[in-house]
């Protein structure tokens, strides 16, 4: 069947009929292969909860975790297993499938990813309200005293709910470590009463507003002049706008550059 492309192979001895193998189908490989018992978990968990990572999850590398007391510790082709204790508070489905809810799915990546991308993918689901920060916080306290826990705990602590894009969220790492006061997130500014425009980043005492600028909304001409009259608008009130992309607080030279920016508009001594 397989010479004849009527079945495609999923994994070592499982097959499925010719198609393009799904997430779904994976899976139910996983389980001919490995019995029932698992969850899926990390990143197999974030795609079927549709979260938002900085680095997307592979959907060709299946993750789960099983109970510590499982035997075996080899992994399947094509599968990571993880033995962890799972509390029944921790385990949901979607679509009928077994999987770390989406607060432990978060602190699971939150503890082996880098700081940076457990606050994107943190910021993200809390924006989203795929997730609640008592939720994180109660996950936190179950992984007590679990290997990198205090990274995640870290990513819990800088999360915002109010952060719209992975570029914000990188920001306000950015603001940590070159010791720039964190500013508020999305505040609307008024005149008399009047909407002048909604920005990014706010540092109410000095009067200046931060715009993270991803910069391919401003490709088209007429989204450009609209953004200068808004800066415009925003200036007329006394504020002043810092703007930086990507690259901005991303290389070191450059973001030292972009430090040196802020503090100055903030009047911050070096």
């Amino acid at each position: 069947m397989v010479a004849h492309r009527g079945w495609v192979a999923i994994r070592h001895g499982v097959y499925a009929e010719a198609q393009q193998p799904t997430l779904r189908l994976k899976l139910a490989a996983a389980e001919a292969g490995l019995g029932r018992g698992w969850v899926a978990s990390h990143g197999t968990a974030a795609l079927l909860h549709g979260l938002v990572l900085l680095r997307p999850a592979r959907a060709d590398r299946i993750v789960l975790t099983v109970s510590p007391e499982t035997w075996g510790h080899s992994d399947p082709v094509g599968v990571h297993v993880h033995r962890a204790r799972l509390p029944a508070r921790h385990v949901t489905a979607v679509d009928g499938v077994p999987v770390t809810t989406a607060a432990r799915t978060l602190v699971d990546l939150g503890r082996l990813l880098p700081l940076r991308d457990g606050v994107v993918a943190m910021d993200a689901a809390l924006h989203a309200r795929q997730v609640a920060r008592d939720e994180l916080l109660a996950v936190i306290v179950a992984c007590r005293g679990w290997p990198w826990i205090r990274r995640a705990g870290r990513a819990v602590e800088l999360s915002d709910p109010a952060a719209e894009s992975p570029l914000e969220s990188l920001s306000r790492l950015f603001f940590v470590d070159h010791a720039i006061p964190m500013p508020r997130s999305q505040v609307t500014l008024l005149r008399n009463g009047l909407f002048i425009a909604r920005t990014d980043f706010w540092w109410e005492l000095q009067r200046v507003a931060g715009e993270a600028d991803g910069l391919a909304k401003y490709t088209d001409a007429d989204v450009l002049r609209a953004e200068k009259l808004r800066q415009e608008r925003i200036e007329a009130t006394g504020a002043r706008v810092v703007r930086w992309t990507w690259s901005d607080i991303e290389r070191p030279l450059a973001a030292r550059r972009t430090a040196e920016r802020l503090r100055t508009a903030l009047a911050l001594t070096a």
